[in-house]
């Protein structure tokens, strides 16, 4: 627990409320193994908390429990009373980068949660709360009693005490056709080949205008609920809508090991995307280009992102960049809420390292 003390120090946070808990986690360390065994036969009284902190990368996520010593729901439901106003329980915008924690009751637990005035799902550290100090405190808490490795605590709890209130709108407009776009009922992708039209670009290599296809910003396809949180950056950007979280190269663990953008870049062009400039096969129509951004290599908390090249809408034809940060609504405006007309000029938060643009054919296949 010492990766917090740092921050507790230089932070008006109430440190003597966190030792308790502290405390009460450090006594009770050796009936783990008794908890585990409980764990199997008291049913689903659990409170599942999920770290919003990844674009590309599965988001980290652990469980508390009625009977675990160490990390106890009954504890964590109290805290959230005490500390409500540091909650958001309505929707939630998110950003490229940390966005907070989405809390998620189950079981039995959802009976006392509702007595404490609490919702079965609620947002922490989205800096959408009343009080912002309250939900520092609530944030800090979560992530010093998960289990991630301190130098991924120590990158939270930065992003913690950055933590700035959100009043930001929610909503993206989209092209006044979407509507009706969406009654044809796509279920893997949100432009068929029909519905492409053809964008001059200019290669960053080169300087070169290239040729490519896109297709109408739309939102309305991605917002369902299972679209919307079994999809990533990736997904958008090769348009696919696959029903995963899908990885570059389809290896989510050798992302997680090696952390470089080198790693990103081969299991793109292993699916099936190739750099701008390198593209040669026109027969490969359509084809729509995306541009790929990383945190620095070996970060604690590294990740990656990609944009997708898409029309504003097809009267005027003009381009513009979306993006869908992790679980999060797809859009187009970066982290300062202003249309990104390019990528590697907008606010794009931890993901300061640009790899390129590639093209998407209908020769790419990602899971």
């Amino acid at each position: 627990m010492f990766v917090l003390d740092i921050y507790l120090n230089n932070f008006d946070i109430n440190k003597n409320k966190f030792m308790d808990y502290k405390c009460f986690c450090n006594s009770l360390y050796s009936l783990r193994v008794i908890t585990s065994i409980l764990k199997l036969y008291m049913g689903p009284r659990m409170i599942k908390v999920t770290l919003l902190t990844f674009s590309g990368l599965e988001d980290y996520y652990w469980y508390y429990y009625d009977l675990d010593y160490e990390m106890n729901s009954r504890w964590l439901l109290g805290l959230f009373r005490d500390n409500i106003k540091g909650i958001n329980f309505g929707e939630t915008c998110g950003k490229l980068g940390f966005s907070g924690f989405l809390v998620e009751i189950d079981g039995t637990e959802q009976t006392i949660a509702h007595s404490y005035g609490l919702t079965n799902s609620f947002y922490v550290c989205d800096g959408r709360a009343f009080d912002l100090y309250q939900s520092r405190y609530l944030g800090f808490a979560l992530m010093e009693s998960s289990k991630q490795n301190s130098n991924l605590k120590a990158a939270i709890f930065q992003d913690i005490i950055n933590l700035q209130q959100d009043t930001s709108d929610c909503s993206e407009g989209g092209d006044p056709d979407e509507d009706l776009h969406n009654e044809k009922r796509y279920t893997l992708h949100d432009a068929n080949s029909d519905e492409l039209y053809t964008v001059n670009i200019v290669s960053p290599k080169t300087g070169k205008l290239i040729a490519v296809q896109a297709g109408l910003f739309n939102t309305n396809f991605w917002t369902t609920p299972e679209k919307q949180k079994l999809h990533n950056c990736y997904s958008y950007a090769c348009n696919y809508a696959g029903g995963s979280y899908s990885q570059p190269g389809g290896n989510t663990e050798k992302l997680r090991q090696e952390r470089t953008m080198k790693v990103v870049i081969d299991g793109a062009i292993s699916d099936g995307l190739v750099m701008l400039d390198d593209y040669r096969n026109e027969r490969d129509y359509p084809n729509h280009v995306v541009a790929l951004f990383t945190t620095d290599d070996y970060a604690d908390d590294w990740d990656y992102h990609w944009y997708r090249l898409v029309l504003n809408n097809k009267h005027e034809r003009s381009h513009m960049w979306a993006h869908k940060p992790g679980r999060m609504s797809v859009r187009k405006t970066d982290n300062k809420n202003e249309i990104i007309k390019d990528p590697r000029n907008a606010e794009r938060g931890k993901y300061t390292q640009f790899g390129g643009y590639f093209r998407v054919n209908n020769q790419v296949k990602i899971k």
